[in-house]
């Protein structure tokens, strides 16, 4: 995706699609005179230079590290950028908004995909959307357990014998030095609420016990653990007249990611891009 540079640094577009783009840097297409640029130039769009120093900022301002694949996704976008932002002055954009780059940036973005606002979307295509990308609308398996900790592994193992010779676990609790139940709610729980209670080792040991089964003992850094898992309701798929209305919004929203793709891929097309091969092999090469 693309970022939309602003006077105060950059943000993230929400346009998933645009992540997929990838500008090949293999140098320039004519000689360039480099020393009529800023020293620092990595990369000519139509004559204006990304430099590094607008690289550097960008990976500061985003909290990215400064790694070679990092640098060079993110010039790649800063490319798009630029594409996007000559693309508002020849749509007259700039005399409306001038100065304020994220405006721009996003006006022209706007007038790109315009036509995927009012994009027809009928049932059979939101049914076929449905039926096609059933684990978007999945709601995970939610479990009801109790979870028991010890001291030992003697202590949990004599629990569980305990148990599956007739007893109760919240039997044995008080009467076994250190032992404790776990508090977590007696009610169906989604996994990543498991993971919550839990934590994500000990929930990931647990997968797949079936309703009435109790674990084996579970070693854990701080102690040794029994789950009884008491039931069990499956994943189900929400149903598609609940989700109609947002998958009309995916629909609409995957529209606008191919337009403004596509339009950033002829802008390449037929863009003068020219790059400081020196400079960006140092930048791939170099972790600073």
């Amino acid at each position: 995706m693309p970022l939309l540079a602003t006077q105060s640094g950059y943000i993230f577009r929400g346009i998933a699609a645009v992540a997929g783009l990838v500008l090949v840097l293999v140098g320039s297409k004519s000689e360039v005179n480099w020393h009529l640029n800023p020293s620092d130039t990595l990369v000519l769009v139509n004559q204006q230079p990304i430099t590094q120093a607008t690289l550097n900022t960008a990976l500061v301002t985003l909290g990215l590290p400064k790694n070679p694949s990092t640098q060079h996704s993110i010039l790649q976008r800063l490319v798009d950028d630029e594409l996007i932002l000559q693309r508002a002055e020849d749509l007259g954009i700039l005399q409306a908004d001038p100065g304020i780059r994220k405006l721009l940036a996003r006006s022209a973005i706007e007038n790109i995909t315009n036509d995927t606002k009012n994009l027809p979307v009928d049932k059979s295509a939101l049914r076929a959307f449905y039926e096609s990308h059933q684990a978007i609308f999945e709601e995970s398996s939610r479990t009801t357990l109790k979870a028991f900790k010890f001291n030992t592994l003697e202590q949990a193992s004599n629990a569980r014998t305990h148990k599956l010779t007739g007893g109760q676990l919240d039997e044995v609790i008080g009467l076994i030095e250190g032992a404790q139940r776990v508090d977590i709610p007696l009610s169906p729980l989604p996994e990543h609420m498991l993971r919550r209670y839990l934590g994500v080792d000990l929930s990931s040991k647990i997968i797949g016990l079936a309703e009435g089964e109790i674990s084996k003992p579970i070693r854990q850094k701080n102690g040794v653990y029994l789950v009884q898992v008491l039931d069990v309701e499956p994943a189900t798929v929400r149903d598609f007249e609940l989700v109609r209305n947002e998958i009309a919004t995916e629909i609409k929203s995957r529209a606008r990611d191919r337009a403004l793709k596509n339009e950033l891929v002829r802008l390449k097309q037929t863009a003068n891009i020219e790059v400081n091969t020196l400079m960006v092999d140092q930048l791939i090469i170099t972790v600073n």
